[in-house]
């Protein structure tokens, strides 16, 4: 990914919720200037997600409330 998008993208793991309620945080807070995606299922409860710094950093607080 680094080689893909040299800066300002990366990776997120979000531990505890279900596939469907990280979607639903990804959904929220993806943008057309500022995407975020899920991006793999590690298990049950950690979750991957992927995109742009902005973004990922809005995922992750809204993951905490």
């Amino acid at each position: 990914m680094t080689w893909l998008y040299p800066s300002g993208f990366g990776l997120s793991a979000i531990v505890g919720l279900t596939e469907s309620q990280v979607a639903a945080i990804v959904e929220a807070t993806s943008s057309d200037d500022a995407t975020v995606f899920v991006g793999n299922i590690n298990a049950s409860r950690q979750i991957v997600f992927d995109g742009e710094y902005g973004a990922m950093d809005r995922a992750l607080e809204d993951s905490r409330n």
